[in-house]
């Protein structure tokens, strides 16, 4: 079937309270955060909303009972992977265009988008990602990038002071992610770039808008042979503002990052969307660019192939 019911929805909900009871020890604990992620993927508005509210509760519980303290929330789901459902986790990654073994980070903001940019769940996904900064214990830098990258653009100046002081920690100058440490490689920043303009493309806020330029020119600055990536959706973008804008200061945003293109000879580098396809599909994030929206047409394919992983870890 494709359709969620109210009786799924109440047996998310029973779920999450029955989680607050499970010891630490069971061998069913680690993987309520790969249940509740994966239900999450269905695209359905309303199981997407519950799933958020779950995902919370689970983070909170596992970092409370010290599951991520010396390894980090991304190394002890990782592990929890193994077993019965990998292989039904692997398949499920490879449908949705999103993949936890490449970037977990960016899986998980990638899946949590669609939410940013619906009015009803818009507050309790941005306070998700405010839990997975603030309690994921991540020591390395680059493994929290997504998270902010999903943040900065929606909250800007309006960052949580736990949010605040952990990009304190990770960038140099307090502000921007793109740096050494959040973004060492090419992926990461192919990764960064590609979201960013994701967000870009179907935003209706100015706010939103200019911040993202303004990322993007710092960007282009830190690792330019990326930025080619976003090409088939920025340029057009950039045409519109240059066109149609009459805020000053997007207006300079957008000719600093085409003075970019044109230092860094970049002008040259092919904006067609097959190859930038390509190439996100090759590092493991096919559908990152089109995560902004739920798609019905893959509702049912991912409903049978979230049933499979709930059947692997029924089998622990």
């Amino acid at each position: 079937a494709k359709q969620i019911d109210d009786l799924t929805l109440a047996i998310i909900i029973c779920l999450s309270r029955l989680f607050l009871h499970i010891s630490a020890d069971s061998k069913y604990y680690q993987s309520f955060f790969w249940i509740a992620m994966s239900l999450l993927q269905i695209h359905d508005t309303k199981l997407f909303a519950s799933c958020v509210h779950f995902l919370d509760q689970i983070v909170h519980s596992m970092s409370d009972n010290g599951c991520f303290r010396g390894q980090g929330l991304a190394t002890f789901c990782a592990s929890a992977r193994k077993g019965p459902s990998e292989r039904m986790l692997a398949k499920l990654d490879q449908l949705s265009g999103l993949s936890f073994k490449y970037d977990f980070s960016f899986a998980v903001a990638g899946h949590l988008l669609k939410g940013l940019k619906n009015v009803g769940t818009k507050a309790a996904v941005t306070r998700l990602l405010n839990t997975f900064v603030e309690y994921s214990q991540e020591n390395n830098p680059a493994n929290v990038t997504g998270y902010f990258a999903a943040i900065l653009p929606h909250c800007g100046d309006n960052l949580s002071e736990s949010c605040r002081q952990r990009l304190l920690s990770c960038s140099e100058t307090g502000s921007s992610v793109f740096n050494a440490g959040m973004v060492p490689d090419k992926i990461r920043a192919s990764l960064l770039f590609t979201y960013l303009v994701t967000i870009l493309k179907s935003s209706e806020s100015e706010h939103e808008q200019l911040y993202i330029y303004k990322a993007l020119e710092e960007g282009a600055h830190f690792m330019p042979d990326c930025l080619p990536v976003t090409f088939d959706v920025l340029m057009k973008k950039m045409e519109q503002i240059l066109v149609a804008s009459q805020n000053d200061q997007m207006l300079t945003a957008v000719l600093a990052i085409m003075n970019c293109v044109y230092t860094y000879g970049l002008e040259s580098s092919s904006p067609v969307a097959t190859l930038n396809k390509q190439y996100m599909e090759s590092i493991g994030f096919a559908s990152l660019g089109s995560a902004d929206q739920f798609n019905q047409n893959q509702k049912g394919a991912l409903i049978q192939a979230v049933c499979r992983v709930l059947d692997g870890f029924l089998q622990l």
